[in-house]
């Protein structure tokens, strides 16, 4: 009798043991299925349309059991602002978007109206918004090869200059509006103009490389100054002189995963907002990519 009641104290404290070890592990472990959480703000999807100004976290790359880097999908907050910040804290903006929506980071001035010169992407998204079964030989020139007139000839086709600003207002691209046709100069000198933040260029970003379009985008940025990563594909446009404005709107690929990036600036020339841009693809190379695995 001693030993069977000894046998069954024994099997209750395995028991008890076993119970109290899975209490541990699940109290302490978040689990895998955990995403970053940006600071202040949440992820959002492409068609999201959130306005809040949600700076990413300060999560770093982590280490692979092999002990390789494994891709963060958030940029650190504070390292990055020292990057943006050394060339101006009141006439640059940069934002970062995952192809699926996640915000990875948002500089100070990233919900700031700024002159969107270069930005044709509303043109583009408002257009196959209404017109999804129609293809336009106008919309594949004008992301090719950034033509106004190309853009003129869509913007007609989606309803003039007013149908494209209520598309932004409809889809909650709250820092954008759309006043003048692109190259029209008079229009911009009598007041008329058009604007983006540099959070809402990215989510326009997001939006194109997520269906494919991105791959059109075919200015070359390198030749401008900008240092692009090794291993790295590149689409891109840029926009200047109106304003003094100079942006670049790039997508950057390992060939699996895109993210996007937008620099916009004003005031600060065309080989610093190029050196500028270069570090932020240099910096979301190492940290989103690992540098694709070096």
């Amino acid at each position: 009798m001693t030993i069977v009641i000894a046998a069954i104290a024994a099997v209750a404290l395995i028991i008890t043991g076993v119970t109290l070890v899975v209490r541990h592990v699940s109290a302490d472990d978040p689990g895998t299925s955990q995403t970053p959480a940006p600071t202040g703000g949440e992820a959002s999807s492409p068609g999201d349309a959130s306005d809040e100004n949600d700076p990413a976290s300060s999560e770093q790359s982590e280490e692979d059991g092999d002990g390789s880097e494994m891709p963060a999908r958030t940029l650190n907050q504070e390292s990055t602002d020292r990057i943006v910040d050394a060339y101006s804290s009141t006439d640059v903006a940069v934002s970062v978007m995952t192809e699926d929506g996640l915000r990875s980071y948002s500089s100070r001035n990233a919900s700031k109206r700024m002159v969107s010169a270069g930005l044709y992407l509303p043109v583009y998204l408002a257009y196959y918004g209404t017109h999804e079964d129609q293809p336009s030989d106008s919309a594949g020139e004008m992301m090719r090869s950034m033509s106004n007139d190309a853009a003129n000839l869509l913007i007609d086709a989606v309803g003039g200059v007013d149908a494209i600003d209520s598309w932004l207002s409809a889809n909650r691209f709250s820092g954008s509006s759309f006043e003048r046709r692109f190259g029209d100069v008079a229009a911009s000198e009598d007041g008329y103009e058009n604007y983006a933040s540099s959070d809402d260029a990215a989510r326009m970003l997001s939006m194109v490389a997520a269906d494919g379009a991105d791959e059109l985008m075919s200015y070359d940025i390198a030749s401008e100054g900008v240092r692009i990563p090794e291993g790295a594909t590149i689409h891109a446009h840029r926009g200047m002189g109106i304003q003094d404005a100079y942006n670049y709107f790039v997508v950057i690929s390992d060939g699996r995963t895109k993210v996007a990036l937008a620099v916009m600036t004003e005031n600060l020339g065309q080989e610093r907002a190029a050196d500028l841009t270069s570090q932020m693809l240099a910096t979301v190379w190492d940290t989103m990519f690992a540098g694709a695995a070096r």
